[in-house]
């Protein structure tokens, strides 16, 4: 299994193999965001997907509230 962690803008972090993962989002500048989905997707190394042309077999997406930082 492969996983991937895509973030509000589109930036893909670098895959992560393994049932057990973690993965960090470093969140910049352009990441403050009301509504900044984060979407973590898995895939396997088989030749089909659930997902078809995409190639993933799973996806879930996290809504997060990403304020500036404080003063």
């Amino acid at each position: 299994m492969t996983w991937f962690l895509q973030t509000p803008e589109g930036r893909r972090y670098s895959s992560h193999e393994g049932a057990d993962v973690e993965i960090t989002w470093e969140v910049r500048k352009q990441d403050v965001h009301t509504r900044a989905d984060a979407l973590v997707m898995l895939t396997s190394d088989g030749e089909y997907h659930r997902f078809g042309a995409t190639g993933f077999d799973a996806t879930v997406s996290f809504r997060y509230e990403v304020l500036p930082p404080l003063p």
